[in-house]
C-alpha cells in the first residue's frame, strides 16, 4: 500500500489517497477493469501505471466533490448509466492527457486511448477532441493530475 498527496486540475485533494492491490472480490463485483475507487482508496491491478492512477485519482476527486460524498456517488455511479458514462468520460480524458504527455500527441498509445474513451463512454470523436483540447489548453506544460508518494 502507498499513500499519495494528489492534485487534480490545480486543486489539492484534502487528505491522503491510499492505493492498494485490487482484491479478487472487487473484480467479481465491479468487473475485471484496471481499477476501482471507493472513497479515499484506489484498488489497482497494476500499481505502477501512471495513466491508471491519474484516471482513478480523478474518480477520488469526483467522489469527494459529489453532494453527499463518496457513498452517494458510488450508488449513483452503479445505478445511473448516463451518470457513469459522464464520470468515466472525465476520467478517461485525464488518462488520455497523461498518455499524450508520456508518449506524444501522435503516439499510438494516445490514439488507442482516445478510441477506448469513445467506445467506453459513447461520446463522439468530436466530443473527445473538444474535451482533450480544453485539458491541453488549461494544462499545457504538465498533466492535470499530479501526485506524489507521502508514505507507504
Amino acid at each position: 500500500m502507498s499513500t499519495y498527496k494528489v492534485t487534480v486540475e490545480g486543486v489539492a485533494l484534502p487528505g491522503p489517497v491510499e492505493v492498494k492491490s485490487k482484491p479478487w472480490y472487487l473484480g467479481w463485483l465491479f468487473g475485471h477493469n484496471e481499477g476501482v475507487t471507493i472513497g479515499g482508496v484506489v484498488y489497482l491491478n497494476d500499481l505502477g501505471s501512471q495513466e491508471i492512477l491519474s484516471h482513478e485519482f480523478k474518480h477520488v476527486w469526483q467522489q469527494r466533490n459529489y453532494p453527499g460524498g463518496p457513498t452517494k456517488w458510488l450508488l449513483r455511479y452503479l445505478s445511473d448509466g448516463s451518470f457513469r458514462r459522464g464520470q468515466e468520460f472525465e476520467a478517461y480524458c485525464v488518462q488520455c492527457q497523461c498518455l499524450r504527455f508520456k508518449y506524444g500527441p501522435q503516439s499510438i498509445q494516445y490514439a488507442q486511448m482516445k478510441a477506448v474513451t469513445m467506445s467506453m463512454t459513447g461520446y463522439s470523436a468530436a466530443q473527445v477532441k473538444t474535451a482533450l483540447d480544453a485539458l491541453w489548453a488549461a494544462f499545457p506544460s504538465k498533466p492535470c493530475v499530479a501526485y506524489s508518494v507521502v508514505g507507504g
